[in-house]
């Protein structure tokens, strides 16, 4: 809060805009019984007002768990005021008698008595002091109006808010879908405490000139009085004074695990949240209009694997219904039909409701969210999803479902099992008497068998088929994303069993959704089978009827191929798809087994398997309903990893085009990948699945050969030639796209899929805890590594001295196509020269919102650590134009002269300050596309300026007057020889630290002398750091941004 103060030293004295207009009087409405103002009669107050205290006075429901964050939603800008004339009738007669925008706190009133006046020891508090005439008014404040989270003002149009009536109906918050906060600045509201903002100024009997405010409540005759104490207010309430609410609540929640399990989050998504918020209390609690809207899926991430923290609008929900007892289990119930299958919501003008239950208690349009998850335990897997309504249900509440604003609800979920489901599909005793005993939850279990999680490249698996074990039939289940199968099929007949249940009904139909699955009979267990050569593969059915021929009656082994989770066309019926219908899909499955049973509702199912694959969908950050754009996803996971680059046949030094790298250094790749090997085998007691130990052969155990694995030898000849290539090493630049675009990717995907919390600083600085390599060679090796637990710092292979991971990528096309690996992926932004503007196609789950201001202090695994859509860099780095001087010379010019100084800063302040120096920018002629204020980059802002834009930023990078702040005259006593001195900076500063202060705590900067992204050491820290004038205090210069709408 003292930093807030200190920055408050802008002073500007603004006295508000009065506005004198005739009144009338039609009819009696909300303000009954007022009568306007007196004009004549015009006597100083002062209202006092504070920040709420809801969201940090952590409001807990459930359970208590970490502490706020403080200051990261407690930030206050400017605050409008709104004061309308009461006439106690239509409030279209309401007059506009003022209005004004204060931008900042004043610290002295000399000449005026009208301003913002900040409490002396608490930021977030202060007072207003103005003239305002006696008699019946409503005054409203709101502050951050210019935020990142909602639109006061979206149909304001030409209106002016002249009267109380265009107020009402312009100012209507509208929700923009962000859940993050960018820079700390909530929007506010705030009035007298009661429903409509009414109240009264009166002449202070006791101190001429001088005025009082009252207000009364609804059904209560009691008048109450705002503080007119000059000076120090005694402590403000909601009674006293007028306390600004931040319009959203804060939703944090966190899973654990229960005994002997582990469940792990993948994603969430909030339903029926309120597009528009009222900005007075309560005034549309139950609306049954208000618009409801969903929130993208988010997933979870690697730094905060099993929790979350978002902001959500207010939405207020009173149950109205007669039940009187309740448990927990009551408020999530979905309603049923005859058949027991669930109800959805018959709301077709509502795009996106599609998939909404009915609930049997929860009121219509009260918030829930949906999580998705894996569970494992006790011999059992299982995929499930779970639908939570929020609200405060603490000490048994259950009635309760309505969000408010400025509370923070938090929730703590534990997960003991999957037996909830189970019970639901077989009943207590496991044979009968089903009953939905847990209506939140929903998913698949598979219970027992060999189970494995497939990447999304290609992969081979053993599986032992037993004539003995399949005679009786066989449940073969899958899961796509263009249909599911589950159907029983027996050997014996070579037909699907008609007293099953079969989905689809018939072999051939089921066959097209199981394309991606083959089988090749092995030589030997333990050696998995050649793909390409004699072409003997087979569907599941025609290796099913192969072992049931077995007439030696011996265990078969085979090879099942599993093929890369990339569709050309719907499977069913040849149709055109786009890429968002597999890309960042769930898990494709196929499973083996002798039993699978549904619940009636047919949203739960138990199966007990034999064999269960599971297959990782491939991961895109792109915007996919960008058509026009050519992408590439990544997997999930390195298989091999810790191997030291090798020696390529070729080396690049492209960092746009992996694949025309990967290529380069593969050629003569012959008998590098143990394809007998090179997937998951049976152990020994041919229960489980192992991962092949030697996919390498041991002469090429080389990181650079490693996508090898990836692909597959579709002609049997030994080796990936160029057309077979479809996974690759990515070349820097997309490499670095990973690290830029991995919140829109599961936690798995992360560069380092672990947190750094807590991470101790390793003893030589020029290691990386876990590099990984790109197909970019670069000028002397300088591209080859990026530092994964750093994000995106990169260097040479001197990081990975103890060897290296590969993350193989795939070129996806714009849209679908049988040759879409060769297309090349486009750059996943675009760079204006002439505005200087950097445009991402980024899925907005990689972006944050707009911020008028500069980023709230943050660390590189932050929200705040995203790109705007689109941004603006500002020519050069910040310099004013200042004068030297010198003493007086026998012969020369001027004993003055002017130069360009550059602005710097530590390394505190650039990470940690409220504002820097940066929003001190006045610009240099840069295109005048955006209304917000200059301010440093984020980390992956930075990153996006060394990858888009030509040149090392497109500006004279090496150019003197761009690293030095020190400019003098060192001539001798016959003339001037004037010039740069001092500390030559070679570090650009931007916003974001590192997320483990135990490493450092400087953060990031880009190194303007060897032309790379890094962490900031400064050269008290390390006898080996390189100097680049950033002394002991990490001081730098600045490359200014702004985003633009």
């Amino acid at each position: 809060m003292d930093k807030i103060s200190k920055i408050a030293s802008i002073a500007v004295c603004f006295a508000l805009l009065w506005v004198f207009s005739a009144c009338s009087d039609d009819m009696l409405m909300e303000g009954q019984g007022a009568n306007g103002v007196d004009m004549n009669r015009m006597v100083e107050v002062e209202i006092p007002f504070s920040l709420g205290k809801g969201i940090t006075s952590h409001v807990v429901t459930r359970s208590t768990r970490a502490t706020d964050q403080q200051g990261k939603d407690s930030q206050l800008s400017g605050i409008m005021v709104f004061v309308y004339e009461n006439n106690g009738g239509d409030p279209s007669n309401d007059k506009r008698l003022a209005y004004q925008f204060f931008e900042s706190p004043l610290t002295s009133l000399e000449g005026s008595t009208g301003g913002w006046i900040p409490d002396a020891n608490d930021a977030t508090c202060g007072h207003f002091k103005f003239y305002m005439p006696v008699g019946d008014v409503y005054i409203y404040l709101i502050g951050n109006a210019q935020g990142s989270f909602i639109d006061f003002f979206p149909e304001i149009g030409e209106s002016k808010l002249a009267n109380r009536q265009d107020f009402l109906e312009k100012v209507t918050p509208k929700w923009n879908g962000n859940m993050f906060t960018v820079d700390g600045y909530l929007p506010l509201v705030g009035s007298v405490n009661n429903r409509t903002g009414a109240c009264t100024i009166k002449e202070d009997e006791s101190n001429s000139g001088k005025g009082i405010i009252t207000y009364k409540k609804e059904n209560d005759e009691n008048e109450y009085f705002i503080s007119q104490q000059t000076g120090e207010h005694p402590a403000v309430n909601q009674d006293n004074s007028f306390v600004l609410k931040r319009l959203m609540c804060k939703v944090s929640m966190e899973f654990k695990s229960g005994t002997n399990v582990t469940f792990t989050p993948i994603s969430y998504k909030f339903c029926h949240c309120a597009e528009y918020v009222s900005p007075a209390e309560d005034s549309w609690a139950g609306y049954d209009n208000l618009n409801m809207i969903d929130t993208e899926t988010v997933t979870f991430d690697a730094q905060t694997p099993s929790s979350f923290t978002v902001y959500l609008p207010e939405n207020i929900r009173e149950y109205t219904g007669d039940k009187t007892e309740w448990e927990f289990a009551d408020r999530d119930r979905v309603r049923k039909d005859d058949n027991g299958e669930n109800l959805y919501e018959n709301t077709p003008s509502q795009e996106g409701h599609e998939g909404h239950y009915q609930f049997e208690n929860a009121p219509e349009k009260s918030t829930y969210v949906e999580i998705t998850g894996k569970f494992e335990g006790n011999n059992i897997s299982a995929e499930t999803k779970y639908i939570l309504h929020l609200g405060d249900f603490s000490n048994n509440k259950f009635k309760e479902f309505s969000l408010r604003r400025d509370y923070h609800y938090q929730y703590t979920v534990t997960v003991n099992g999957v037996n909830d489901i189970v019970v639901e599909v077989k009943g207590e005793d496991g044979t009968s008497n089903p009953q939905e005993k847990n209506p939140a939850v929903e998913g698949i279990v598979f219970e027992g068998g060999a189970r494995v999680q497939l990447d999304a490249h290609y992969e081979q698996v053993e599986m032992k088929l037993m004539k003995n074990k399949i005679s009786e039939g066989v449940y073969i289940y899958a899961k796509t994303p263009f249909g599911n199968v589950s159907c029983k099929y027996l050997p014996s007949t070579q037909k699907l069993d008609p007293n099953h249940n079969n989905q689809p009904p018939s072999i051939e139909e089921a066959k097209k959704l199981l394309q991606w699955i083959e089988f090749k009979k092995q030589d030997n267990k333990g050696s998995l089978a050649s793909y390409g050569g004699d072409g003997n593969r087979m569907d599941v059915f025609a290796a099913l009827d192969d072992a049931y021929k077995n007439q030696m009656g011996n265990d078969d082994y085979y090879t099942c191929f599993v093929d890369e989770y990339y569709y050309t066309t719907n499977p069913v019926d040849n149709s055109s798809i786009a890429l968002s219908d597999f890309i960042n899909a769930e898990d494709r499955t196929f499973s083996l087994g002798s039993d699978i049973q549904y619940s009636a509702d047919k949203q739960s199912a138990v199966a007990t398997a034999v064999y269960v694959l599971q297959q990782h969908s491939i991961a895109c950050f792109y915007d996919l309903e960008n058509q026009t754009v050519a992408k590439y996803g990544v997997e999930l996971t390195d298989e091999i990893g810790g191997l030291p680059y090798g020696s390529p046949a070729g080396e690049s030094s492209d960092a746009k085009n992996g694949r025309g790298n990967t290529i380069t250094e593969i050629r003569n790749n012959t008998g590098a990948v143990n394809w007998a090997m090179n997937g998951f085998l049976l152990d020994d007691t041919d229960s489980k699945l192992e991962a092949g130990k030697k996919r390498l052969t041991t002469d090429t155990e080389w990181a650079c050969l490693a996508c090898l694995t990836r692909n597959r030898d579709f002609n049997g000849d030994g080796k990936i030639t160029d057309d077979e290539l479809r996974w690759y090493t990515p070349a820097r630049d997309q490499m670095l796209g990973l690290w830029i675009g991995e919140p829109a990717l599961p936690a798995k995907a992360a560069l380092y899929p672990y947190s750094t919390e807590g991470m101790e600083r390793p003893s030589n600085n020029r290691q990386s805890l876990y590099p990984i390599f790109t197909s970019t060679y670069g000028d002397n090796g300088i591209d080859r590594v990026i530092w994964a637990e750093e994000g995106c710092t990169f260097g040479s292979d001197y990081a990975a001295q103890n060897g290296g991971y590969v993350r193989a990528v795939r070129n996806l096309g714009a849209t679908p196509s049988k040759t879409s690996y060769e297309t090349p992926a486009q750059p996943y932004y675009q760079y204006d020269k002439s505005t200087r503007t950097i445009e991402v196609f980024l899925t907005d789950n990689a972006l944050r919102s707009f911020s008028y201001r500069e980023l709230a202090p943050h660390h590189e695994r932050s929200v705040i650590n995203r790109p705007y859509k689109k941004f603006q860099v500002a020519k050069h780095p910040y310099v004013k134009t200042q004068t030297a001087s010198c003493g007086e010379h026998l012969v020369g010019g001027s004993n003055t002269q002017e130069y360009s100084q550059l602005q710097t800063m530590s390394a505190t302040e650039a990470k940690e300050a409220v504002t820097t120096i940066a929003s001190q920018y006045p610009g240099d002629g840069e295109a005048s596309i955006s209304n917000a204020v200059w301010r440093l980059p984020n980390q992956r802002e930075l990153a996006l300026m060394v990858v888009a834009m030509p040149n090392y930023m497109d500006y004279e990078m090496d150019k003197e007057i761009y690293h030095y702040a020190n400019y003098g005259c060192s001539g001798s006593l016959f003339g001037h020889k004037w010039g740069y001195s001092g500390d030559k900076y070679e570090i650009l500063h931007c916003r974001t630290s590192f997320s483990s202060t135990k490493w450092t705590q400087y953060g990031f900067m880009y190194n303007t002398k060897g032309k790379q992204m890094q962490m900031l050491w400064t050269t008290d820290q390390d006898q080996g750091t390189t100097d680049l004038g950033q002394g002991t205090t990490g001081m730098g210069g600045c490359l200014c941004v702004r985003d633009v709408q």
